[in-house]
């Protein structure tokens, strides 16, 4: 057992490939990119932490330069992640400048290129500035296309070449391989672009191994990986050899045992289905709004994260939602209307397309 410091606080580099080796079975990286990224990656505990470190490297590399970092994010983003850059309450920008963009359901409440021209229009780029996106989406529950991934990453290029992408892709093995492969098909394969994207991993939702807290991140581009990975080796000596073990683990694991896994996010899928004309029953009218245009049959009929978010009529919140209907969702608000957030994450026997089967 190596008991000394992990001096790049990288954890174990077999730990590190056998990892990424897996995962871009729902990537597609080309083989020189794929081995670009196994020295340049990291073992977090879990991805917030990996988020917050990459978060905290890019204020603590504007602060350097006597300047403020600025973030920038679709409205349907990452809970956490508001509090991870420290959404303030008021306009402070002694540390940070957050910019929110707004998403539409005819979207699937994803960002586009044209969301991004726009935002151009109206603010000039800044060379301390990144965008965080999240492909496979929480809160949304839906995957963003494929095409429409690929231009808002090269549109956030065109207008700010100095600009970081950060690709929050957590959700990416709840879906089908093919899938996956299918949403990243284009940026997997520009050199030019992924020298400006870090991307963020974990098992946690994939797995349902969230208490474990089994984060990656990791980049094409060397230089870009080692600014995002200051603030890591500044607070941490690395994630302890225990991670490593976990990760070599499952980057190593049995047809049978990875069969599991596609079965589990196959309940998923059903008790999503369920749970969504579950809630949507006309005795519901109320509480619902008639526009749900952002869920499509793609997302709902095929593994997609443990998520659903609908949209609810004026004045409906998730407390009275439960109370209605035993249902208990998180508030979700975005610049479209007011949402609630539901997971099916932690159902272990089928409920909801039980109870439609038998019913």
């Amino acid at each position: 057992m190596d008991i000394g410091y992990d001096i790049l606080s990288k954890g174990s580099d077999d730990a590190r490939n056998v990892t990424l080796d897996y995962f871009n079975n729902y990537y597609g990286f080309p083989k020189d990119v794929l081995n670009s990224m196994k020295k340049n990656s990291c073992i977090t505990g879990g991805g917030m932490r990996g988020l917050k470190d990459i978060a905290d490297s890019l204020i603590l590399k504007a602060k350097k330069y006597k300047t403020s970092h600025r973030f920038i994010q679709p409205d349907n983003s990452f809970g956490t992640w508001w509090n991870i850059i420290e959404r303030p309450d008021t306009d402070d920008k002694n540390r940070r400048e957050i910019f929110t963009i707004e998403t539409k359901q005819e979207n699937k409440l994803h960002i586009t290129s044209k969301d991004i021209s726009k935002f151009y229009d109206d603010v000039k780029p800044s060379q301390y500035e990144s965008w965080y996106i999240t492909p496979i989406g929480n809160p949304s529950g839906t995957k963003i296309k494929g095409k429409q991934l690929y231009e808002s990453c090269k549109a956030i290029l065109h207008y700010n070449p100095e600009a970081i992408i950060i690709l929050d892709a957590v959700y990416t093995r709840t879906l089908l391989e093919e899938d996956a492969k299918d949403v990243f098909s284009g940026v997997a394969n520009d050199k030019s672009l992924l020298k400006r994207t870090i991307f963020v991993e974990s098992y946690s939702k994939s797995h349902g191994l969230c208490r474990e807290r089994l984060g990656l991140y990791f980049s094409f581009n060397e230089e870009l990986f080692t600014e995002m990975h200051i603030a890591n080796i500044s607070y941490s000596a690395g994630p302890g050899t225990h991670k490593d073990y976990q990760f070599l683990a499952l980057g190593t694991m049995k047809s049978d045992i990875q069969k599991g896994i596609t079965d589990l996010q196959w309940f998923w899928t059903k008790e999503r289905k369920g749970l969504i004309k579950y809630l949507l029953r006309d005795q519901n009218k109320h509480i619902f709004s008639t526009n749900q245009s952002h869920l499509r049959d793609e997302d709902v009929d095929r593994p997609c994260t443990l998520y659903i978010l609908l949209k609810v009529n004026e004045g409906i919140k998730a407390q009275y939602v439960f109370e209605q209907t035993g249902i208990l969702g998180v508030d979700t608000p975005l610049k479209s209307g007011h949402y609630i957030r539901f997971s099916v994450g932690t159902l272990k026997e089928p409920v909801f397309s039980k109870y439609l089967k038998d019913h």
